[in-house]
């Protein structure tokens, strides 16, 4: 699965809302391989030296590839873009490129609170 599709499904599941899945997702963290085991919730990042996994819960929270995430760096980079069609995100009225950083905000202080009542805010490009 790719990062752009591991995120929206992960947003969708409510992820955002789980500071320790925030912080797997934007960051490097050291944990034992097998700590992810005994708090295995869906969409959590277990990274590893050869790759950032997953658990996947549509695979019985086995875990899948994160396959274009390098495990030299965080899964996912608040500035890198991201293009979103109309309705992936439920506040996206239209197709339009934005960052991972601002779905997430989205996500956290408007669609979570307000639903698809307030258009997808999006930062102008400098």
């Amino acid at each position: 699965m790719t990062k752009r599709q591991f995120f929206l499904k992960a947003m969708q599941a409510n992820e955002f809302r789980r500071r320790a899945w925030v912080i797997s997702a934007f960051s490097l963290i050291r944990e034992g391989m097998e700590v992810w085991k005994s708090d295995a919730y869906p969409y959590r990042i277990v990274q590893t030296p050869s790759g950032h996994f997953f658990v996947d819960p549509e695979k019985g929270n086995a875990l899948t590839l994160i396959e274009d995430a390098d495990p030299k760096e965080p899964p996912l980079k608040i500035k890198d873009y991201i293009e979103l069609k109309e309705g992936e995100v439920p506040n996206a009225y239209e197709e339009i490129k934005t960052t991972y950083g601002n779905v997430l905000f989205n996500f956290t202080a408007i669609i979570w609170p307000f639903g698809k009542k307030v258009p997808l805010a999006n930062r102008p490009e400098h």
